[in-house]
């Protein structure tokens, strides 16, 4: 079996016992997620009123965060990023480059698994959707698969643990899920609970993956083998 895919299990194995050791820190933050979302979500139309530019009247606004929506899918990030950088660690020879893609792709993976069975489980109606906005619960049609944003909490897991463990690369990272985040609202995708309870969830994956990478001992970790 390939190193790298060694690590990625071994990870998943740290991480796990991260989580168990601190669940109470992860739980918080889960909780402050949840609370937002309820506290959040009756302003949600006029916030987003305020954000979202008519494209009648802005078409180059709405134009644009149509392409940062597109070049923000998994496709490209985390999944494109993590590989530049795998291939740039390899190339350079720094295990330190290919184990921040590795936990990168894990957690942004993970992050993008996980909303994708939390979005149907509340049914939220996107902005865009001729529905009541309220939960509805168990719904897999699109445009009820709001809360929260997939863009934004698969990114933020990336970045959130790729900052951990290389904040140069991380920072922007995180700089770009946001505005992703902007680009999901003004393409009536999300409105902003989605988004900020996305960043939430997304960095919890983020921490617990980086947290467990560094837990890691030298003696489980394959690529120090190399």
């Amino acid at each position: 079996m390939p190193k790298s895919l060694r690590y990625i299990g071994r990870l998943f194995s740290s991480t796990w016992r991260e989580v168990k050791a601190n669940p109470l820190k992860y739980l918080i933050l889960i909780g402050i997620g949840i609370v937002l979302a309820f506290v959040m979500m009756p302003h949600d139309h006029g916030w987003l009123d305020n954000i979202r530019k008519d494209p009648a009247i802005y078409p180059g606004v709405h134009d644009a965060a149509g392409k940062v929506s597109h070049y923000t899918m998994y496709t490209f990030t985390p999944l494109l990023l993590c590989t530049l950088l795998w291939i740039g660690g390899w190339l350079s020879g720094k295990k330190s480059f290919k184990k921040a893609a590795l936990v990168c792709f894990v957690a942004g993976t993970m992050g993008g698994i996980l909303v994708n069975f939390l979005r149907p489980g509340f049914g939220r109606p996107r902005p865009r959707a001729e529905k009541v906005d309220k939960f509805h619960y168990f719904e897999v049609d699109s445009d009820m698969l709001s809360f929260p944003s997939g863009h934004v909490m698969s990114n933020m897991a990336g970045a959130t643990a790729l900052t951990i463990v290389q904040p140069w690369i991380g920072v922007p990272y995180v700089i770009a899920t946001g505005a992703s985040g902007w680009s999901r609202m003004q393409r009536d995708a999300h409105y902003p609970t989605d988004v900020t309870v996305g960043a939430i969830f997304g960095a919890v994956v983020g921490i617990a993956f980086a947290n467990g990478m560094l837990l890691m001992r030298k003696d489980e970790d394959p690529l120090e083998t190399e």
